[in-house]
């Protein structure tokens, strides 16, 4: 392999500390602080880890500058540029739907250990009617997870079926870290960490033992269909209702100076309506 290389946590730190003069010249007068965060910061990074950093800067970037994304000699380095209040609505629990994979998320200081360790300290609570509330936007995906995998078993499309079946596992557990308040610490992690949340479906466990043998599968079938039912008992017991009772209920029309708004802001009718000024 050329260009996935190993690399120690050593090696990674020289690297941070050449990229610091680098990331100032690229930001310029903007740049803040700068942090390590992902598994170097948490001093897990094994040998294939990526480098990840957060160049906090004054003003948001215009659009093409928020990220930096590049391989050097074999190691993948990830730069995100945010503001501060751009990361607290991202990590911090403002953004409800980044919350699960974001709100562990760990800072070491590179510049500015003072505004890192400020951040660092604002909590990343999610209340119960914002995890409802989240669980009702995600659980869509969820079902999309079930239906596509239990979709391929009624076809015996084999080839598909351990594909489709760990992201559904991995959909499923998304939806426990709402139900348990508990983010991850990374995606690697996501499976084992689920098996210590307090509140599982009872067949949980059995379901992380894989989708077995896809020449045999009714029992697979039964399986999926019995932790989907599970599922849906916790979350009713949540007060969350899956589905809508009537078809029309997602009906929401646009009035009065919405409407207008709306087609104000519609360049087609701009368009035309600059046309018809201009005839008459």
């Amino acid at each position: 392999m050329k260009s996935l290389k190993e690399h120690s946590h050593k090696e990674r730190q020289h690297v941070v500390e050449a990229l610091l003069p680098l990331i100032q010249r690229h930001v310029g007068d903007q740049l803040v602080a700068l942090a390590a965060t992902g598994s170097f910061a948490r001093n897990t990074d094994a040998a294939y880890s990526d480098l990840e950093l957060i160049a906090f800067v004054k003003e948001r970037p215009e659009p093409g500058r928020h990220a930096v994304l590049f391989i050097y000699d074999g190691m993948l380095v990830d730069i995100w540029i945010l503001t501060r209040k751009d990361y607290i609505a991202h990590h911090k629990g403002g953004d409800r739907k980044h919350w699960p994979h974001a709100a562990r998320s760990a800072l070491i200081p590179v510049l500015n250990a003072a505004f890192i360790q400020d951040l660092t300290a604002i909590p990343s609570p999610i209340s119960l009617h914002d995890r409802v509330a989240a669980l009702k936007d995600f659980w869509p995906e969820v079902q999309e997870a079930f239906g596509k995998l239990l979709s391929a078993i009624d076809r015996t499309d084999t080839l598909p079926i351990p594909f489709l079946y760990w992201i559904m596992v991995e959909k499923l557990c998304v939806a426990l870290s709402y139900v348990n308040a508990q983010p991850f610490t990374t995606r690697a992690a996501v499976f084992a960490e689920t098996m210590s949340f307090d509140r599982l479906p009872a067949s949980f466990r059995a379901v992380l033992e894989g989708p077995g043998s896809t020449q045999n599968l009714p029992p697979l079938r039964a399986k999926v269909r019995t932790i989907f039912a599970e599922m849906e008992e916790i979350l009713e017991d949540l007060g969350l209702v899956l589905s809508q009772e009537n078809l029309g209920d997602f009906v929401n029309p646009l009035v009065g100076g919405k409407l207008r708004r709306r087609l104000a802001n519609n360049r087609v009718i701009r368009k035309l309506l600059r046309t018809k000024l201009a005839i008459n």
